[in-house]
């Protein structure tokens, strides 16, 4: 019997992605992000009021593609469906999920991003 392979799997060896949310008119727009992974699934950080956020409240549908710092696509482009993680089951996310940037780097910019927009949420993203 032949093991599935996961999509996500073509993220391998990457630590940024290509996060394309979809405007209301359709348009894509992609960010650079960093992920990690836990039990099948891909998880961001990112702040409460951006422009991703309020996107991924409208339409769930994503596209990822691994890609350097400045967003420049290094690998295949997937489709997934994306769900922002409701505050309770962040908290218990916080402790379980590890990212690929150093803590005090990322803490230190996520307390920026918190003070700007309002907070941090975690999005999770599965495979389709």
């Amino acid at each position: 019997m032949a093991i599935a392979q996961s999509n996500f799997d073509l993220l391998n060896g990457h630590t940024l992605i290509n996060l394309t949310t979809f405007r209301k008119n359709g348009n894509p727009v992609s960010t650079p992000v960093t992920f990690t992974r836990l039990d099948g699934k891909l998880y961001i950080i990112t702040g409460k009021t951006s422009w991703k956020i309020k996107r991924l409240q409208r339409n769930t549908d994503v596209q990822l593609t691994p890609c350097d710092f400045n967003g420049k696509a290094l690998g295949d482009m997937m489709t997934a469906k994306a769900r922002i993680i409701p505050d309770s089951e962040g908290k218990k996310l916080r402790s379980r999920i590890k990212f690929p940037v150093p803590a005090p780097l990322m803490f230190f910019f996520n307390r920026i991003r918190d003070l700007r927009q309002g907070g941090s949420v975690y999005v999770e993203i599965c495979d389709i």
